[in-house]
């Protein structure tokens, strides 16, 4: 399957989807700090709204938290007239 093929997948949406939902849980069963939920809401809508690409290609700044890594993505999702 291509990348297309899968967007097209609900199942793969769904399981995506709960598993981000369970990320607090899985984090806290591995013994590791689960992200804020802010983190997880930004994700998931990544998730729906197709954003492609990687959040950390080029050279994020230093000092960021990985919530505004994440959001700075959705930059080129804004309209114009919005900014």
């Amino acid at each position: 399957m291509n990348e297309q093929q899968l967007r097209n997948v609900p199942q793969l949406r769904t399981f995506i989807s709960q598993t981000i939902q369970a990320g607090a849980k899985i984090s806290a069963q591995a013994g590791a700090i689960p992200l804020p939920d802010s983190t997880y809401r930004l994700v998931t809508s990544k998730l729906y709204l197709n954003v492609q690409g990687s959040s950390f290609a080029g050279n994020p700044p230093v000092g960021l938290t990985l919530g505004q890594i994440l959001d700075r993505s959705f930059d080129a999702l804004k309209q114009q007239q919005f900014r």
